[in-house]
């Protein structure tokens, strides 16, 4: 269960993140300086998602994995060991 808690707030946290991008970015004059240093949290929360993600694929049930797996990134697959793959 914590692995979904965390996942969540993760995925919250990335998104206030995005939004604080995007008001940076709709000002008339965008200081750049502060639009980078908000794009590296916006990605340090994005790599964080990834990283607690890995979590629920190894505690979830499969359709949990497969749900994950058609909302994740492109390409992304469950290494051996996880719950799509029988082992």
């Amino acid at each position: 269960m914590d692995a979904y808690a965390n996942y969540l707030g993760t995925v919250y946290d990335r998104d206030v993140a995005l939004d604080a991008v995007r008001d940076a970015l709709r000002a008339d004059r965008p200081d750049l300086r502060d639009v980078d240093e908000k794009m590296e949290r916006f990605a340090t929360q994005v790599r964080g998602v990834h990283r607690v993600a890995e979590f629920v694929i190894i505690e979830g049930p499969p359709s949990v994995v497969e749900a994950d797996l058609r909302c994740g990134p492109r390409g992304r697959r469950p290494r051996r060991g996880h719950a799509t793959d029988g082992a």
